[in-house]
């Protein structure tokens, strides 16, 4: 749990949107997502894709690049009394297969 913090921040010549979750001040929860994209926002929450940069070492020629998907579930009453009883995280997952296979299908 953490607060989310989306900005706009230039690295180099370059500007993306970096997207942060801090559990206190100075405190990264996760690595910060580079180049992120807000994928899908609903009543619950929010999807969002970028790429975590891994370093081996000090060397910055050392770094490799990997595509990570957050999703963000926003502590609300209506989320809360939703998804008291069960794992938010599982239904949420349920819910993006149910749609990605078609309402009709079952997991």
């Amino acid at each position: 749990m953490g607060s989310l913090r989306l900005a706009r921040e230039q690295h180099g010549e370059e500007g993306m949107l970096i997207a942060r979750l801090r559990g206190g001040p100075g405190h990264e929860v996760l690595p910060p997502l580079l180049k992120a994209e807000v994928r899908a926002v609903t009543e619950n929450g929010l999807v969002i894709r970028g790429m975590e940069a891994i370093t081996r070492g000090r060397q910055k020629s050392r770094v490799r690049f990997a595509a990570q998907t957050w999703w963000v579930f926003i502590l609300t009453e209506g989320g809360m009394a939703t998804f008291e009883s069960l794992d938010p995280l599982e239904s949420l997952a349920d819910d993006q297969m149910r749609r990605a296979l078609g309402e009709g299908q079952s997991l």
